[in-house]
C-alpha cells in the first residue's frame, strides 16, 4: 500500500523591484506575507532574514529583561522585534526599540523614528549591516540613540547625536564595563546595565 506524501509549497520568490511601504503593508494585509514573521522592508526590498541563533536570542532576552527592570512601565514601552517606520521603503524590525509612553499610545499605528528613544540591534553575522547602512539610516531618520550589541567583538557600541547621516558620538563598552541608560528628550538617567550581564550567555570562545 502506497502512502501519499505532501510536499511543502515552494518558497515565494519576490520579483526584483522596489516596494513602497504602502505596497508592503498591502502584501501583509492581503496575507501574502506571514503575519508575525520577521520579514521587513529595507531600501524598497523585501528582506527575509536568517533565523536568529542562540547567542543572538540570549543577548536579546537578557537586555530586554534589564530594560524592563530599569524603565517605569507607565512611562516607557519596550518592543522586541516589531516594525519601526523610518521613511518610505524602510520598515525594519529592530531587535529592541524603547518608546516613550505606554503600548496604548501606539494602538492602530506603527511607531516611527520620531517616536523612538533608543533602537538596539543584536549583531553577530549581521554586524556589517548593523554598523553600516542601518546605522546611517537610523541616524538619517533622527533616532537619538542607537546601540549595537556586538557579539563577535564582545562589546556594546552606543551611538548618539545624529546629524547628516552620522552619529557624532560613539562609545564602546567592553564586558567589564557598565553602559549608562540615558534617554531623550530630557536626558534622564535610569541606571546602568553591566555589559557582561547581557553577553554572558552569548560569548563565543575567545
Amino acid at each position: 500500500m502506497s502512502t501519499a506524501t505532501t510536499e511543502s509549497p515552494p518558497k515565494t520568490a519576490w520579483p526584483r523591484r522596489r516596494w513602497t511601504t504602502a505596497e508592503f503593508d498591502a502584501l501583509l494585509n492581503g496575507g501574502f506575507l506571514t503575519e508575525g514573521s520577521k520579514t521587513f522592508l529595507w531600501d524598497g526590498e523585501i528582506i527575509e532574514p536568517m533565523p536568529e541563533n542562540e547567542p543572538h536570542a540570549n543577548a536579546q532576552d537578557s537586555l530586554y529583561r534589564k530594560l524592563l527592570r530599569l524603565l517605569p512601565e507607565e512611562e516607557w514601552t519596550i518592543r522586541p522585534a516589531h516594525p519601526l517606520s523610518l521613511k518610505d521603503g524602510y520598515k525594519p524590525q529592530p531587535d529592541l526599540v524603547v518608546l516613550p509612553g505606554t503600548p496604548e499610545d501606539y494602538l492602530g499605528r506603527v511607531p516611527s523614528a520620531s517616536d523612538a528613544a533608543l533602537v538596539i540591534e543584536i549583531a553577530d553575522s549581521s554586524y556589517p549591516q548593523d554598523s553600516g547602512e542601518k546605522l546611517a539610516e537610523y541616524a538619517n531618520a533622527g533616532v537619538p540613540r542607537y546601540w549595537i550589541v556586538n557579539l563577535r567583538d564582545r562589546r556594546i557600541e552606543a551611538y548618539s547625536l545624529p546629524a547628516d547621516g552620522l552619529y557624532q558620538d560613539r562609545r564602546d563598552y567592553p564586558p567589564e564595563a557598565a553602559i549608562p541608560l540615558t534617554l531623550d528628550p530630557a536626558g534622564v538617567f535610569f541606571g546602568e546595565i553591566r555589559v557582561l550581564d547581557v553577553l554572558k550567555n552569548s560569548l563565543r570562545p575567545a
